[in-house]
């Protein structure tokens, strides 16, 4: 329903470039040009939820600025378990570029490691 929805109806009616990056059932991210394609978007969502008796999950639901012009501004969110931010590239000879970086949520490694060091205590 989801990626349907989104490209027959929310991308037709956005003023800029979107893109849906979806993973499970209800697990997905979307990227929008301009902020007001991703309020529009966000309101629609809620209302289209609504139909089916759901509902957005606000403690894991943002809209955020991400973007490579803005580096530097420290911007990342969380999701499935891996941080996403901006960084540079690592080229030596060249000029280095803006690059999407992911690395493991330090709360989800933080929990696992407490996890396998319960377990550890239990097991000897």
């Amino acid at each position: 329903m989801l990626d349907v929805w989104f490209y027959e109806t929310i991308q037709t009616h956005c003023l800029g470039q979107v893109y849906l990056c979806r993973y499970y059932a209800d697990d997905f991210v979307c990227a929008f040009e301009y902020e007001q394609d991703a309020q529009r978007f966000y309101e629609a969502l809620k209302r289209k939820l609504n139909k089916f008796n759901l509902e957005v999950a606000e403690d894991k639901t943002h809209i955020m600025v991400f973007s490579r012009c803005k580096v530097r501004s420290g911007s990342s969110f969380n999701f499935l378990g891996f941080e996403f931010r901006w960084g540079l590239s690592r080229a030596k000879n060249r000029s280095r570029i803006p690059v999407l970086k992911r690395r493991t949520s330090r709360q989800k490694l933080n929990a696992s490691l407490a996890n396998f060091k319960e377990w550890l205590k239990k097991s000897s």
